[in-house]
């Protein structure tokens, strides 16, 4: 699926830089669109990579470096050229972009420094330490190396010298660059050889079609699937409930189960899944969309009272 949307992003850059060149009478259009494309999307040609970019060792640790590199060198052109309106057109295309991909499989695909902006700007009750994180998490979601270089920060937080410092949760927020894992793609393959190792591609994909019909047919997204996590857990915790709509069940059959209307709201409020206990009540009860509705309210509370408290112990001993 990746390689599908690939060839037709490629597509429609290579077919709309062909028309423009016709509209403006350019000699060559065909040459004029092989430029502006590979200049957008990357040459993958001989000589047209890094050395480094293109070592199978550094593509362990670091891999899809190109696109990443690539949109760096656009933007430095655009500021080159003094093409500001060009750099503003680029931010909001990324947001409009990421607000569709959102919505449709539960997060964002492209640089975005207009949402980073924002939440840096609405963080309730942030120091400036952590708007700042909320922005230069999203700067290091999008370097090379950036990811790696996250993963410097103490997990956990620290306290230097008396000053205590925020975990990478509470720095970064949704924009931490570890959000999409922090492993290496060997470790993966080691980890879950089935779909990473044993198929030659795809595996990824039909883990997450998988994980999808699983959910949509159980109602709901449990820590165990046999299919994608091995052997069978005889407790399985309940993530969160899934309803057989038309559009999570497109939305699940394609990106997986997170994509669904409640698996954003899970990754979004940050839960976590029931208990044991729990999820036999849910599994057994009447009613159980108002139970998990109700035992999520009441968590939320929770939360909010353990804030309050947090603060007011900061408040004291200052």
């Amino acid at each position: 699926m990746m390689e599908a949307s690939d060839r037709i992003g490629t597509s429609f850059v290579w077919n709309t830089a062909y028309a423009k060149a016709i509209r403006q009478g350019i000699a060559d259009p065909v040459k004029f669109a092989d430029e502006q494309t590979r200049r957008l999307v990357g040459g993958r040609g001989v000589g047209e990579q890094p050395l480094m970019i293109k070592s199978k060792v550094f593509n362990l640790v670091a891999p899809f470096q190109l696109e990443v590199n690539n949109l760096w060198r656009v933007m430095k052109d655009f500021v080159d050229e003094k093409r500001f309106g060009a750099l503003v057109t680029l931010f909001v295309s990324n947001w409009l972009l990421n607000q569709a991909f959102e919505r449709t499989t539960g997060s964002g695909v492209v640089f975005d420094p207009i949402d980073a902006i924002y939440e840096a700007a609405t963080v309730e009750d942030g120091s400036v330490l952590q708007r700042a994180g909320r922005i230069a998490g999203e700067v290091l979601s999008n370097v090379p190396l950036g990811q790696t270089a996250t993963l410097l920060y103490p997990q956990y937080g620290k306290n230097v010298n008396g000053m205590e410092l925020p975990t990478r949760k509470e720095l970064f927020g949704d924009n931490d660059p570890t959000r999409f894992g922090s492993g290496l793609l060997v470790a993966g393959a080691i980890t879950d050889p089935l779909f990473k190792f044993v198929l030659p591609f795809g595996g990824n994909q039909l883990k997450k079609t998988i994980s999808g019909v699983d959910a949509l047919v159980r109602g709901g997204s449990y820590t165990e699937n046999v299919l994608t996590t091995g052997a069978r857990i005889e407790e399985p915790k309940l993530r969160f409930p899934v309803e057989s709509t038309p559009q999570n069940t497109l939305r699940a059959a394609l990106f997986g189960p997170y994509a669904t209307s409640e698996g954003q709201e899970y990754t979004r409020e940050n839960r976590r899944p029931l208990s044991e206990r729990q999820t036999r009540v849910y599994q057994n009860i009447d009613d159980p969309q108002t139970f998990y509705r109700t035992l999520m309210d009441q968590r939320r509370r929770e939360t909010e009272l353990k804030k309050l408290r947090e603060q007011k112990l900061k408040e004291l001993t200052k």
